[in-house]
């Protein structure tokens, strides 16, 4: 699992740069605003997917 979270984390820094860059020229920033909530909500729904898949797999463990 962290090493899902490394990748969220260099996916936000990239993106915090990107967004950074079209902060200072202005074009394009709707566009990047989309890309970063569609990242933090895939890095959350990732995180979400490997949490549950983990669990189901334990607790099926106990149920045999």
């Amino acid at each position: 699992m962290s090493l899902h979270l490394s990748y969220l984390r260099l996916l936000v820094a990239m993106l915090r740069e990107q967004v950074g860059r079209s902060a200072r020229d202005d074009r394009g920033a709707s566009a990047i605003e989309w890309a970063v909530i569609t990242a933090i909500i895939i890095g959350i729904a990732t995180v979400l997917a490997t949490v549950i898949g983990t669990a189901v797999t334990n607790h099926s463990k106990l149920i045999k």
